[in-house]
């Protein structure tokens, strides 16, 4: 991605997530604003739980514009959907089967490739054998191309990855340390959630690292700045996964984001209007230039004065759900902690409807 001649920070932003079922409204907005938030081009999404004939009209509702792949050609349930931004990046698909879809993706604006492969590992440990298998053969013809792998793996790497539940520690737990070995990859650096799933039961609490990101030597020479984030799990109980997929050090602002919502209220055109008749002089080009410095600014005041209350509260029902789901891996097995998890949840689903309700 380029703006203005200058390569950003960050050559693109790339995500997964086991999101518990994607038939819910709710479910839908919540990953619309992360995606959006995050200004991701490139999803991984695992357990929709979506219908095979309802999986065009899911995907339209949820992010209109974009590109989907689904894996229901293996999997009747449809446990894996990749989708993209194809302004962004262009995708292939090189291989997918009931745990696992694998694909190239080029972004656009710099021709950069790597290779992603979205898992949700099942849930019998002797049918991800299969899973295993197949992640080292693709490593012995990837060893040269930037490759990451993102999802559930439904497998921990040691016994330092759980908290609470059965301490055993059987023979085929150590297939994914294995698997990783012998694939080449290891974890990308990380920063937030350590355990990425629990059970939500707070009289018997139960959490575990399911969900991770994989990456090659190659994808780690390529983009040496590169690092995920396990944010708190929100309406699932698994973490979503984000990824920053970074090439070099350069520190530039944020581009100017415009919103859709804007263009249904009565007062955007007569700023635009007000802005647009300025005459500031100069050429032709330095006019335009001036002009659209100047409606810049004054969208973000129009923003601020018209839509930032409803999206404040919001905002903060989701700190406060983050924190809470955050103190609760902190302070394991405390019951109070537990609830107001649940409380806070709550209202943020509520205040997500009421702020989808104000905007239609």
């Amino acid at each position: 991605m380029v703006l203005f001649g200058t390569p950003l920070y960050f050559a693109m932003i790339i995500g997964c997530w086991n999101v518990r079922g994607l038939n819910d409204p709710i479910k839908h907005l919540e990953l619309r604003r992360l995606i959006h938030q995050e200004r991701m081009a490139f999803f991984g999404l695992v357990e929709t739980r979506v219908r095979d004939r309802n999986k065009d009209n899911v995907s339209q509702l949820l992010l209109r514009n974009w590109s989907f792949l689904y894996n229901y050609d293996f999997s009747y349930r449809g446990h894996i959907w990749v989708c993209w931004n194809a302004e962004v990046v262009k995708v292939d698909v090189l291989g997918m089967s009931d745990q696992a879809i694998h694909v190239s993706v080029m972004i656009l604006a710099t021709n950069i490739c790597f290779n992603a492969s979205i898992i949700y590992g099942d849930n019998n440990a002797s049918l991800r054998e299969a899973l295993w298998s197949n992640i080292v053969s693709r490593s012995d013809g990837w060893e040269s191309i930037p490759w990451i792998l993102m999802g559930d793996f439904n497998a921990i790497r040691n016994q330092s990855k759980r908290l609470g539940g059965s301490t055993t520690w059987a023979g085929h737990m150590d297939r994914l340390e294995t698997c990783i070995r012998e694939a080449k990859v290891d974890d990308l650096r990380y920063s937030g959630m350590h355990y990425t799933w629990t059970n939500q039961c707070p009289e018997n609490l139960i959490m575990r690292k399911l969900d991770r990101v994989l990456v090659n030597e190659k994808w780690n020479l390529t983009f040496p700045l590169s690092e995920a984030s396990f944010l708190p799990s929100g309406m699932s109980d698994h973490s979503p996964m984000v990824v920053k997929v970074a090439r070099n050090d350069q520190n530039i602002k944020k581009p100017f984001r415009f919103f859709d919502m804007w263009m249904d209220h009565e007062e955007f055109m007569p700023v635009v209007k007000k802005v647009w008749d300025q005459n500031s002089g100069g050429c032709l080009m330095y006019q335009l230039c001036c002009k659209l410095r100047k409606l810049k600014q004054e969208l973000k005041l129009f923003n601020k004065t018209h839509f930032s209350n409803i999206s404040d509260r919001v905002k903060n029902a989701k700190d406060e759900m983050d924190k809470a789901q955050q103190a609760m891996h902190t302070a394991h097995g405390n019951t109070t902690l537990c609830m107001r998890e649940r409380d806070v949840v709550r209202n943020y689903a509520s205040t997500v409807r009421a702020e989808e309700s104000f905007f239609k």
